[in-house]
């Protein structure tokens, strides 16, 4: 039995559109929602700046480190 709480909590997962999309794809050909395609990509150029911006910091040090 899922309480209401986890079903929210599913909701707001940015995997659980990325996968969906991916499914709905490969699956059943089209893209059920185009707002959610761009909000994926919204996402992920998001965390891919923020990782890049992090290992840009870090990387003169990453030899040492390691």
């Amino acid at each position: 039995m899922t309480h209401g709480w986890l079903l929210n909590l599913r909701s707001i997962d940015p995997m659980n559109m990325i996968v969906g999309q991916f499914r709905n794809i490969l699956y059943d050909g089209h893209l059920s929602v185009p707002t959610h395609t761009a909000y994926v990509v919204i996402v992920c150029t998001v965390f891919f700046v923020g990782c890049l911006a992090v290992f840009r910091r870090y990387a003169p040090n990453l030899p040492r480190d390691i």
